[in-house]
């Protein structure tokens, strides 16, 4: 599709945009130029693959190339103080995901959530899992919890995505409720916590199911448990944490955003160009191969989710005193 038609495919897309002549002229004057998202977690990573599918469909809606720059170290916080760092013209984004919070919660990080961020949408909510090798002799979760109240001192788990992020926080959760101390072992990513959990580090792991459904379907990994309220459509007999009657649950999103102050004709340009891009059946694929649908939510409604994660995972960093500060 040429860029003039890939411009009209959009607009065509947006009954807000055709609604509105002055809207529509300004939002043509962008963009001129190519866009860059910075990602803040390791290329082969959940959110990388999620962004480099998606951004192939915006070069095609927007007319222009789409490339992600990867920034990462300290749970993202390199790539969104970054973020924050850039002009607000909508030429430089960023992927923002739930560590957008948990870092700010965590450290002194040299930014705010809510005040240095323009919000343009969230494109996935990314439940997480539990999984351990398939010649684990944990067999199911009430196994691992047999085994974890008689040895908690060898009980190793990996956090895909760093310490106080929503892995380690729900595995927090359950410790707690059942009275049980085990080991957290932290990874920068998806690949390495695998790495570690088919070499035999870690008793299990909890990880995105984008990341381990492969593993789960090429039988190198067995599914114990899913860190959500919905079960799965290929593994329904796999139980929820609400189902095992656990009430915390963190929705943990994916989204793009960019540096405060972004004019509201850009961010909407955006928003409607990554509104028709979650659709597209590129997008649909890559999420269905992992069991999950696109969860599209609008600038005012992923700056909402943004504020409730914090309140959410404030309060639990408090609680087991994992942060330097306290929820704002």
């Amino acid at each position: 599709m040429s860029q003039t038609l890939g411009r009209r495919a959009l607009l065509a897309g947006s009954a807000t945009l055709l609604a509105s002549p002055a809207v529509l002229a300004q939002s043509l004057r962008f963009p001129t130029q190519p866009i860059k998202i910075i990602v803040g977690f390791p290329a082969g990573g959940t959110f990388d693959s999620l962004l480099r599918v998606v951004s192939a469909e915006l070069r095609e809606l927007l007319g222009q190339n789409v490339v992600l720059e990867t920034r990462s170290g300290a749970g993202g916080a390199v790539a969104f103080t970054a973020v924050k760092a850039a002009a607000p013209d909508g030429y430089t984004l960023g992927g923002l995901s739930t560590a957008v919070v948990s870092s700010a919660l965590l450290e002194n990080v040299p930014y705010d959530p809510l005040k240095d961020f323009t919000y343009i949408s969230s494109l996935v909510e990314i439940p997480f899992a539990a999984t351990v090798p398939a010649e684990s002799p944990i067999k199911s979760w009430a196994d691992l919890m047999t085994f974890g109240r008689a040895h908690p001192e060898q009980v190793f788990y990996g956090s895909a995505s760093g310490l106080a992020q929503t892995p380690h926080l729900l595995i927090s959760e359950v410790a707690t409720r059942e009275n049980l101390a085990w080991t957290v072992v932290p990874f920068r990513g998806s690949a390495d916590c695998m790495v570690a959990l088919l070499g035999g580090q870690l008793t299990f792991s909890m990880d995105t199911m984008v990341s381990v459904l492969p593993f789960v379907r090429s039988g190198r990994v067995r599914l114990l448990a899913i860190g959500s309220d919905r079960r799965t459509r290929s593994l329904p007999e796999v139980p929820t944490l609400a189902d095992l009657g656990y009430s915390t649950l963190i929705r943990s999103f994916y989204g793009v955003g960019g540096p405060a102050g972004m004019a509201p004709e850009v961010v909407h340009t955006l928003q409607e160009a990554l509104r028709v891009a979650v659709q597209r059946p590129s997008v649909r694929h890559m999420l269905q191969e992992a069991d999950q649908d696109p969860r599209y939510l609008d600038a005012a409604e992923m700056r909402e989710l943004v504020a409730s994660t914090m309140r959410t995972q404030g309060e639990l960093i408090a609680r087991y005193g994992l942060g330097r500060r306290q929820p704002r």
